[in-house]
């Protein structure tokens, strides 16, 4: 199963990037305002009778398009964001095929054969900057806006994610998760 992250990907705009017509559309809440309606409340009995699949599935479309609107505030998507952080984490730089290579690595459920195009709209907006060898670095103007993605967009974007939540609750959610999928035999590995 290929992860949603990856199918939604455009040309970095400070709008919202288009997103493929194979994705399913998510039209996020205001920014540090609620839903308008409450979900539905279900039994116990009623959740236990409900697709799990389903439900990881709309949860992961819900999160992931909430969280590439919010990043398109800074002009980019999930795989620019992904290739940004990596390119900075690497002290010598990264080539196109070592972005591809680790990324992929950290999320093995997300389909990273559009890295190279998303490096090359950082490189063209200049975000990134190929040197010697083909090795990437980001430029001035690209760690600025990974600092300011990370101090003024993820914070109030990972709260709202998380709003009516305790810090117990979401450790639980996640323990929960990596274990069904590691009792189906999938890959619970990750890097943030």
């Amino acid at each position: 199963m290929t992860h949603s992250t990856a199918r939604s990907s455009g040309a970095p705009t400070t709008d919202a990037a288009p997103r493929s017509p194979n994705a399913t559309r998510f039209t996020s809440p205001t920014p540090g305002r609620a839903p308008a309606a409450a979900p539905p409340e279900f039994t116990d009995e009623e959740v236990l009778r409900q697709p799990l699949g389903y439900w990881t599935g709309a949860a992961s479309e819900a999160i992931v398009g909430f969280i590439n609107d919010n990043l398109a505030r800074g002009g980019v998507r999930q795989p620019h964001w992904w290739t940004l952080n990596r390119v900075r984490e690497a002290p010598q730089g990264l080539t196109r095929d070592e972005v591809v290579e680790v990324v992929g690595a950290s999320r093995p459920y997300v389909d990273v054969s559009d890295l190279g195009t998303a490096v090359d709209e950082l490189v063209e907006r200049g975000l990134l900057a190929t040197g010697d060898g083909g090795r990437l670095h980001l430029t001035a103007a690209g760690d600025t806006l990974v600092d300011h993605l990370w101090q003024e967009v993820l914070p109030p974007t990972l709260a709202q994610i998380r709003a009516g939540m305790s810090d117990a609750e979401y450790v639980t959610v996640v323990r929960l998760l990596h274990r069904m999928i590691h009792n189906v035999g999938g890959d619970a590995g990750f890097r943030p």
